[in-house]
């Protein structure tokens, strides 16, 4: 895998799961809190291979809806510029500012107790648009 392709991994990750969802219709989200499994599997239209899904843990509550690592809540180039909660389903845009320019991501997940999907959409500056599907399984109990 070349730099340029870690950097777009490593950019996906940190701009899907970066934000979290303030709306006041939380309680209403078909969400078991806890501790959650997230596997994400990325398509572009632009690399000649397939990249395998990637999976991580985080703990999900009625406050925060939308998935993301640890290590992305230090990512200060990335703001929220909406955010909404409609009956089970989470949505979101992101923009980040990079170097390389603006990243903006959409992303909607639908929730239904122990398990969730979604999907992220992200127009990456002078590298096109890439697809993420997310699936998420509860595994337990924060800890």
């Amino acid at each position: 895998m070349n730099k340029f392709s870690i950097l777009i991994i490593s950019g996906l990750t940190l701009t899907m799961l970066w934000a979290c969802s303030s709306s006041s219709d939380a309680s209403k989200v078909n969400l078991n809190e806890g501790r959650w499994q997230i596997t994400t599997e990325i398509k572009m239209a632009n690399l000649p291979f397939s990249m395998p899904p990637t999976s991580y843990t985080t703990c999900l509550t009625q406050d925060d809806l939308i998935p993301r690592q640890s290590s992305q809540e230090q990512n200060n180039n990335c703001e929220v510029t909406s955010s909404k909660v409609d009956g089970d389903t989470v949505s979101w845009t992101i923009t980040c500012n990079g170097d390389q320019g603006s990243t903006t991501s959409t992303g909607t997940i639908t929730y239904a107790g122990d398990t969730f999907n979604g999907k992220i959409v992200t127009d990456i500056a002078g590298a096109g648009t890439t697809e993420q599907i997310l699936t998420g399984k509860r595994l337990g109990e924060c800890q």
